[in-house]
Order: C-alpha cells, then structure tokens, then sequence
C-alpha cells in the first residue's frame, strides 16, 4: 500500500530537498597580454541560486576583460560548485600563479579540501614545488566550521 503513494510522496517532498541547493564559483583573472600582472581571485556569494552565482561571476570577468583587445579574457579556472567547496592551490616556484599553475580540488568537507588542493600541487610539480593553498570557498555559509 505504501508503494502505491510513494510516487505522490516524492513529488511533494522534492521541491523541499532542493531548496537549499547552493550555488558558487572560483575563479581567476589575468590580463594574458602582460605575463607581470597579478592574477585576482574571485568567490562569489555563499547562498546563491544558480543564476545569482553566473550572473556574478560573469559580471566579475566582463569588467575586467574590458581592457583586454578583440574580445579575449582574461577568467580562466572557472569552477561551478553546488552544495560543496572548492580550493585552488599553486606552485610558487612556477611564478604568479597561471592557467597552467593552479590546481583546483572540490571536495564537501571545508576542511580537507584545502589538502587536497596541496596534494595536487604537489603531485604535478614535485615535492620543493613551494605551493601554497590560495583560498578555500564553500557555497553554503553553513559548511564552514562554526565557532
């Protein structure tokens, strides 16, 4: 009997289950004209909706791609997240960091997705890579540790 409404049951409960799906991005940008710029990391918001997240992130890189020529950017290592965080680790032994230097690693505990950033680092480039965890960023204000 329970099978039977099991069906009506989900379609019910499903609009709630993901309400409170979150939203972000990490990203860069460098001006890929001029090797000495520094690159500038982006977060969006914690708590956003998909579009809210986009929309963000798109604002980010449009204003600053407006110095470059013929349409290019200068975003690079775009990463979306839902429900999750993401931490973007770099060699400095290769430089300011690069599209080709950053190492991003998604990973739903706050915690070891730092870790896990490294340890890609360091994979790639050895163990004297010098790298450095750059930011760690959760799309919900709530999976971060609480004080």
């Amino acid at each position: 009997m329970l099978f039977k409404y099991t069906p009506l049951i989900l379609c019910l409960i499903a609009p709630f289950a993901w309400a409170n799906d979150t939203y972000g991005y990490l990203g860069f940008w460098h001006n890929p004209h001029d090797s000495r710029t520094v690159p500038q990391t982006k977060t969006t918001r914690e708590n956003n909706s998909l579009a809210e997240a986009e929309a963000e992130m798109q604002q980010f890189c449009s204003r600053h791609d407006q110095i470059l020529p013929n349409g290019t950017t200068g975003c690079f290592a775009l990463t979306p997240i839902q429900n999750t965080c993401a931490a973007a680790a770099w060699s400095h032994k290769r430089g300011l960091m690069r599209p080709d230097n950053v190492y991003i690693a998604t990973h739903t505990d706050f915690h070891q997705v730092g870790k896990i950033a490294y340890k890609l680092c360091k994979q790639n480039n050895g163990w004297f890579a010098r790298c450095e965890v750059e930011t760690v960023y959760c799309s919900s204000s709530e999976m971060y540790p609480q004080k």
